[in-house]
């Protein structure tokens, strides 16, 4: 792919962070929106790419401080590579929020959205495989007003879905988070992930194939 293509696709993102690009404390976000990281405790180690985060599953965390370009009421797709476990959040289920990982216990990739439910999520879809190894796999959370979708290393993985669909959910005013959970706050997840994107759109199957194959080209 040509490097205007690439340019093109990556202007898309609302959070575009390749963790080599970073400081100790912070991880810089290339999408032009300025949604910057702050890193807290987190380390590097080889990537994908070049170098990768690495959380240490105790007191590891970033967050990206609210912005409104993180607002994305209909759609959005949240793509990373990951070894170990994944884990992403922005709001609780309280407040419009999503959460994106791979389970502690069962090894599924499950993603979660919420409109504004005290007890629990609206929405759940666990992947239809487990992922129980630590190497590095390409995870997409992908969302529109009538799909919720699970993509591993580029092959959808939708398992079982349950709920309702949470329409024009995702507006609270909470940060972006990795490395742990907001809910209960304090619960945090060894994993190490590299090239996190965000987009407030849901992307179609040629551009996540676009940038799985970024792989084979470096």
């Amino acid at each position: 792919m040509l490097m205007a293509e690439w340019l093109d696709l990556f202007s898309e993102a609302v959070i575009y962070l390749p963790y080599y690009r970073s400081l100790d404390d912070k991880a810089y976000d290339y999408s032009g929106k300025e949604n910057h990281a702050v890193v807290t405790g987190a380390s590097r180690v080889a990537g994908v790419f070049d170098e990768a985060i690495s959380f240490d599953g105790l007191n590891d965390y970033y967050a990206v401080p609210h912005h409104p370009t993180l607002n994305t009421p209909d759609a959005f797709t949240l793509c990373t590579w990951g070894a170990d476990g994944i884990i992403f959040q922005k709001g609780l289920s309280t407040d419009r929020g999503f959460l994106f990982q791979r389970h502690a216990v069962t090894d599924e990739i499950r993603v979660y959205l919420a409109k504004s439910n005290p007890a629990a999520w609206d929405w759940n879809r666990r992947s239809s495989i487990t992922v129980p190894d630590a190497n590095w796999h390409y995870y997409v959370a992908r969302f529109n007003e009538t799909n919720l979708d699970i993509l591993i290393d580029n092959n959808l993985r939708n398992g079982v879905l349950t709920g309702v669909a949470p329409f024009s959910m995702r507006t609270n005013a909470r940060a972006f988070e990795a490395g742990r959970d907001q809910q209960p706050l304090g619960t945090y997840r060894q994993s190490y992930m590299d090239e996190t994107m965000f987009f407030p759109s849901y992307l179609s199957n040629a551009k996540l194939t676009q940038l799985f194959n970024r792989k084979a080209a470096v």
